[in-house]
């Protein structure tokens, strides 16, 4: 009887028959027949024994082990390899190294315990799932550092279903803790159902969201005092109406990925409590998406204690597809960005300023810097956006206005150099619209302003036209013959047709035709002629003398 790989026995059956002795004597199969037979015997002896051999729980280098804590104690530096589905309670030990290879199984809980604690370096990889069932327990409890690269952690059994009711059974699915926990979160997805606990506690702890997915019904990202996240990619999604995407009492600094709020809910709610942890502080920037609402206030369980530190949120770009409120202690600068919702102050507000970015509601005038200019931007056919920036960045952002175009000015200083057919009002700032002051209160309309491209003089040739010296407006479609822009011509005017100098198609069209010349000589005094008529007129002369004496000579001899 020989052992298999991965638990049972098979048996290796050798046909005997036996001597008078009782000598048993090996047999040799003398025909095909009985070969085959031989050979189904064998493999008919080798199922039971190994559809009914004991699954070992996991292997390390092939090693199989009965308990995955076995393994893990075995395996520092290599990987675990989870071979089945396990109930049972581990945990990493501090100074250890593993990859825990999920393959497709289930690591659930023994009862009263969290699933996994880790104390070393652990990393997470297959397809599996790692589970809790109990109450009051998670499914990965870390204090060393974890990098999740796929897998899934979950509470399946979760039973809190709103903000005061845990069911009987709640609590986080992964509780990131201690100065000392980092949990990098490059893949996979963390995956709750309760309305009662936060899907992830961070609490003093670093929480590095770099990809894959986290949702939950109520607070996805529970950034707790003290608590870091860096988030640069990856989706947190709340699925419901009273939850928050990232609630942050820490310090969050986000550059990517993707915050998801449903139903009203806060993509970003950051609070205030205590002054003797560090001073909450949210940065937005980059290509950060957040889809919802964003709320900024302190905890209003504290309204009227002294030294409750303000609750501060910057943004430095990204996207903002829901309302910003600023509450309570709340402290928020907008320094660039695209907000498509409403920014909203309240008295108690310590404050909140404009300084930049792009606005799909017009920003409130009173939450502006006066240092900088608002102005809204109405494209023909299309809704009104709204930039706020230094006038020179407000002047680049609305250069490209055309006719029909409508721009408003909030305030700050603005001089705009734009298109004819814009109508700019004066809302509230310093406006000149190309050279011209617009006094606050008044709308005026653009006039045409020439653009125009001189084309220099080109000589025609015996084959090709040439042209004079002209300038040209695409914006008018007009042509000018002074750089003055004063004297209009046509088109054809600029054309010097082949076969001509520039000299003779510069010839004046009325008095530089010859068949004005006579015109232009015409005098009281009688032609002379060329020499042909002077003999002429010398012969007519002689001959009328000699008339005038013949007529004389009669007179004188009749009398």
């Amino acid at each position: 009887m020989t052992k298999l790989y991965g638990g049972g026995y098979y048996i290796i059956y050798k046909p005997t028959y036996f001597d008078k002795k009782g000598q048993g004597i090996e047999m040799k199969a003398k025909s095909k027949f009985l070969s085959a037979f031989i050979a189904a015997s064998m493999v008919f002896a080798a199922v039971p024994f190994t559809a009914y051999g004991a699954s070992k729980a996991a292997s390390v280098d092939g090693q199989e082990y009965d308990t995955l804590q076995a393994a893990i104690n075995a395996a520092d530096g290599k990987t675990v390899v989870l071979e089945t589905d396990v109930k049972e309670s581990v945990t990493i030990p501090e100074g250890s190294t593993i990859t825990l290879d999920l393959q497709d199984n289930t690591l659930t809980n023994k009862s009263g315990s969290h699933t996994v604690t880790n104390k070393g370096n652990l990393t997470i990889t297959g397809s599996g799932t790692i589970d809790n069932v109990s109450h009051g327990k998670g499914a990965l409890v870390n204090n060393g550092t974890v990098t999740m690269k796929s897998g899934t952690l979950t509470r399946s059994k979760e039973a809190g279903s709103s903000a005061t009711n845990n069911g009987g059974n709640s609590w986080y699915v992964v509780d990131n803790n201690g100065d000392s926990a980092v949990f990098n979160m490059e893949g996979g997805k963390i995956y709750g159902t309760s309305r009662y606990s936060s899907l992830i506690r961070n609490l003093g702890a670093q929480f590095n969201m770099i990809g894959g997915d986290l949702e939950s019904g109520f607070i996805v990202l529970k950034n707790d005092d003290n608590g870091k996240i860096k988030m640069t990619g990856g989706t947190a999604t709340t699925t419901a109406s009273g939850g928050s995407a990232i609630q942050n009492w820490g310090k969050l600094e986000m550059t990517g990925g993707t915050l998801k709020a449903a139903d009203g809910a806060a993509a970003l709610y950051a609070l205030s409590w205590n002054k003797k942890y560090a001073q909450p502080e949210a940065i937005i920037g980059g290509d950060a998406v957040l889809n919802g609402n964003v709320k900024v206030q302190m905890d209003r369980n504290y309204i009227g204690e002294e030294d409750i530190p303000s609750t501060k949120v910057t943004f430095n770009g990204g996207t903002v597809t829901g309302d910003i409120e600023v509450m309570d202690n709340g402290d928020v600068a907008i320094n660039d960005g695209v907000f498509k919702g409403k920014i909203t102050k309240t008295a108690e507000a310590e404050s909140a300023v404009i300084s930049g970015g792009t606005f799909s509601v017009a920003p409130d005038a009173s939450l502006i810097d006066e240092s900088k200019a608002a102005a809204g931007y109405t494209k023909a056919g299309e809704d009104a956006v709204f930039f706020v920036g230094t006038s020179d960045e407000i002047n680049e952002k609305l250069s490209g206005a055309a006719d029909g175009d409508r721009i408003d000015v909030i305030s700050g200083k603005v001089d705009l150099k734009i298109a004819e057919g814009v109508v700019v009002s004066n809302d509230g700032g310093e406006v000149t619209v190309n050279g011209e002051k617009v006094e606050k209160g008044d709308t005026l309309e653009t006039p045409h302003v020439h653009n125009a491209v001189k084309f220099e003089a080109k000589d025609a040739t015996d084959t090709e036209d040439g042209n004079i010296e002209y300038w040209y407006c695409a914006g008018c479609d007009k042509y000018f013959s002074d750089a003055a822009l004063t004297k209009v011509i046509s088109k054809e005017d600029t054309v010097i047709a082949a076969g001509k100098t520039s000299d003779e198609d510069k010839k004046d069209p009325v008095n530089d035709d010859p068949k004005n010349e006579e015109s232009k000589n015409e005098t009281n005094t009688p032609k002379l002629g060329d020499e042909a008529n002077i003999f002429l007129y010398v012969l007519l002369l002689a001959s009328a003398g000699a008339l005038g004496g013949t007529v004389a000579y009669k007179r004188k001899v009749s009398k």
